[in-house]
């Protein structure tokens, strides 16, 4: 009753909006330094551990914007600065879900059940 499904802000995401159920900010919005690193944070509100960050997509391709903001603010530079910021690359993230996907579809099949979203009530 409490969750937000879906925000959608034009201009005025870092005047105060806060939630800490926001997990995914989608951004097509040039930001940079303290903006960025607002715009960014509010997704990563904990959650009673269920949580413990949340996902950007960004539009913009800020990847650069990002390191410099997170280089600015931490006092960490380069690869260090990406390891603050960046939990595993997309292509890692990816490999990472296909494999999950591959471990459910073999036990719904072990259980005699297809690998259906329907079924898994089953």
């Amino acid at each position: 009753d409490k969750k937000i499904d879906l925000t959608i802000v034009v201009d005025m995401l870092l005047t105060g909006f806060d939630s800490q159920y926001l997990n995914t900010l989608y951004v097509d919005k040039n930001l940079k330094y303290h903006g960025l690193i607002q715009a960014f944070s509010r997704t990563n509100r904990m959650l009673h551990g269920a949580k413990p960050c949340g996902n950007i997509l960004d539009f913009r391709a800020q990847r650069e914007a990002v390191d410099d903001a997170i280089a600015l603010f931490s006092g960490e530079a380069g690869e260090r600065a990406r390891e603050i910021w960046l939990v595993d690359p997309a292509p890692v993230v990816v490999e990472k879900l296909s494999e999950a996907v591959q471990q459910l579809e073999d036990f719904m099949q072990s259980q005699g059940v297809d690998c259906r979203p329907g079924e898994v009530a089953s």
